[in-house]
């Protein structure tokens, strides 16, 4: 007996987006393997809020980079007016820092582009449609 479903009109998924959710995945599993039960409830709940497309979990995202950036920046400045970095460490340290905020920057940027939003958006729609039908 065929089940009734709604018609799907969403469209593929951003390429952004699947690097983003591969990138948190990895990240879940890094979590996992270092026990960090904290940091895998934390990670996993926001790697379901976005691949559900709950406009919570990007909100979440985006501040928690800007937060991350904040202190990142912060944390290296302050070190390097302390001195605490020897000389010979500088271009790891500055490499590292610049890393660091790179991805963060990923994710903001990611997350902020139009078709990821509309992706989302769309997303949620469909699944309250579907909810509406009955076929959710």
């Amino acid at each position: 007996m065929a089940r009734n479903v709604a018609p799907s009109y969403l469209g593929p998924v951003p390429t952004k987006l699947k690097v983003l959710l591969a990138w948190m995945a990895i990240g879940v599993v890094a979590s996992l393997v270092d026990r960090a039960w904290v940091d895998v409830a934390l990670a996993a709940a926001l790697f379901v809020g976005v691949l559900r497309a709950k406009a919570s979990a990007r909100s979440a995202l985006i501040a928690l980079a800007w937060l991350c950036i904040a202190v990142i920046v912060g944390g290296r400045a302050f070190a390097l007016i302390m001195s605490s970095v020897p000389l010979a460490r500088l271009p790891v340290f500055l490499a590292t820092a610049a890393l660091e905020v790179s991805t963060k920057a990923f994710v903001i940027w990611c997350l902020s582009q139009d078709d990821v939003r509309a992706w989302m958006t769309e997303r949620t729609a469909q699944r309250m449609l579907e909810k509406t039908r009955g076929t959710g």
